[in-house]
């Protein structure tokens, strides 16, 4: 007898309860409250200037290696074994736009096979050779090589003038 008269008395306040919920505003899930612009009070503390950069970190230098009248296909052979190491991060330059050559079609990383900025842990470089990475440090990494005798009336100097005129065919 007593759970019906529960039963009648939590559906009578039910009853009671929904109109006054009705007539209560309804909040829009959606809607963000906004701050105050001056919540957080005033700044206390002005901001400095970054510190100069020590010594030992990297600063980005990049030295033009060679100047190429031609496309680097005319000069360079593709090498296969070589650009599927460099894509694999085990041929590769060490500091990627450290020296590099141009050509009529762009530029080109260039690392030297007496180890000049290159990482070579299987010493697959032959010295004499210069390798010209093109698409570098991603997935499809090429690299080219060519004679070092071959490209040497196209080296440029550190400003970038030429050393020799190129020979004449």
């Amino acid at each position: 007898m007593m759970g019906r008269w529960c039963r009648v008395l939590m559906i009578g306040l039910g009853l009671a309860v929904l109109p006054v919920m009705a007539a209560l505003p309804r909040a829009d899930p959606l809607r963000l409250e906004r701050t105050r612009p001056d919540h957080q009070g005033p700044r206390t503390v002005e901001p400095i200037d970054p510190p100069p950069p020590a010594d030992h970190v990297y600063r980005k230098v990049d030295l033009l290696a060679y100047r190429l009248p031609g496309a680097v296909t005319k000069w360079a052979t593709l090498d296969a074994k070589l650009s599927r190491l460099c894509r694999l991060g085990a041929f590769r330059q060490q500091r990627p736009d450290a020296l590099y050559a141009l050509a009529p079609e762009g530029s080109y990383g260039v690392a030297f096979g007496e180890g000049a900025n290159l990482h070579d842990p299987q010493n697959l470089a032959k010295p004499g050779m210069v390798y010209f990475f093109t698409i570098r440090e991603t997935s499809n990494c090429l690299v080219l090589k060519v004679s070092q005798s071959r490209l040497s009336a196209y080296s440029t100097s550190r400003f970038g003038a030429p050393q020799a005129a190129p020979p004449a065919r």
